[in-house]
C-alpha cells in the first residue's frame, strides 16, 4: 500500500492503526518532520516507508515476525528483515539506507532502540563490508590534462580557455559542480592558494560555507582564464 492510498483512511485513525500499523506511524512521523527534512530527502522517504511496509508484512505472513507495529518491533525482527533483503540480493546501503528510515520511526513514535540492539547483537550481520575505492583519475591522465591546460595561451580559442579553468579549478579544489557554478572571483585568493566557497551542496538544510586549499597545477589555467575573461 503507497503513502497516499493510506491517508485516505485517516478520516478513522482506529482502523487505520489496526490494519496498517506501521504505515499509522510513518503518517505521525512524515507530517511532524515535513519541513524538517529537505524536499528531496523527504520525497525519498515517501518512497522508501511504503517499500519497507511491504516488506515487513511479507514477513508477517511468513510468521517470522510477529507485528508491524514500530512501538512492538524487536531486535529479533529487525535481524528477519535484514536477513530476508540479503536474500534479495539488495546492496549494503539500500539496506543501511532501510534501517535509517525504520531508526528514526521507531525512535519517534515510541523511543523503540530495536534497530541499534540488533547491531549489537549480531555485529557480522551489519558489519559493513569495505570496498576498495579506484582513484578519481590516474596520475598520468591527471598529468596530461594539466599539461594540455597550461599549454593554451591568450590566443587559444576562448571556450578552451574557459572549459581548462573550470576542469583545473575543479581538480584544483575539490569543488562539486554547484560550487563552481556560483563561485564568485572576489573570493579567490590573489595568489591562488586558496578560495571561499559561499554557496554550497545542501546550501538550504545542512550546507556549510567553507574555504578550500587550491592546488599550485590550477594556477596557470585560472590566471590565464581571469586575465583573457579581464
Amino acid at each position: 500500500m503507497q503513502l497516499q492510498d493510506v491517508r485516505t483512511l485517516l478520516h478513522d485513525p482506529g482502523v487505520l492503526m489496526l490494519r496498517y500499523p506501521f504505515m499509522a506511524a510513518v503518517n505521525r512521523f512524515m507530517d511532524a518532520y515535513f519541513g524538517v527534512y529537505s524536499e528531496g530527502m523527504y520525497d525519498e522517504l515517501l518512497r522508501r516507508y511504503p517499500k519497507i511496509n511491504k516488506q515487513l508484512m511479507q514477513l508477517q505472513k511468513e510468521g517470522k515476525i510477529k507485528s508491524l507495529n514500530p512501538e512492538d518491533l524487536t531486535a529479533e525482527d529487525i535481524k528477519q528483515f535484514v536477513v530476508a533483503l540479503l536474500s534479495r540480493g539488495l546492496k549494503d546501503t539500500s539496506i543501511s539506507h532501510d534501517l535509517s528510515a525504520i531508526k528514526n520511526l521507531c525512535m519517534y513514535v515510541s523511543g523503540n532502540n530495536c534497530v541499534e540492539v540488533a547491531r549489537s547483537k549480531y555485529p557480522m550481520l551489519f558489519s559493513k563490508r569495505r570496498t576498495v575505492r579506484l582513484p578519481v583519475i590516474e596520475k598520468p591522465q591527471f598529468r596530461e590534462i594539466v599539461d594540455y591546460c597550461d599549454a593554451l595561451t591568450e590566443r587559444s580559442p576562448e571556450r578552451l580557455i574557459r572549459a581548462a579553468a573550470i576542469v583545473m579549478f575543479a581538480f584544483g579544489s575539490g569543488a562539486r559542480t554547484q560550487e563552481i557554478q556560483h563561485a564568485k572571483v572576489r573570493y579567490v585568493d590573489p595568489e591562488f592558494r586558496y578560495v571561499f566557497f559561499d554557496h554550497v551542496k545542501g546550501m538550504d538544510t545542512y550546507g556549510v560555507q567553507r574555504t578550500a586549499p587550491i592546488r599550485t597545477e590550477a594556477e596557470k589555467a585560472l590566471r590565464l582564464y581571469l586575465k583573457v575573461r579581464k
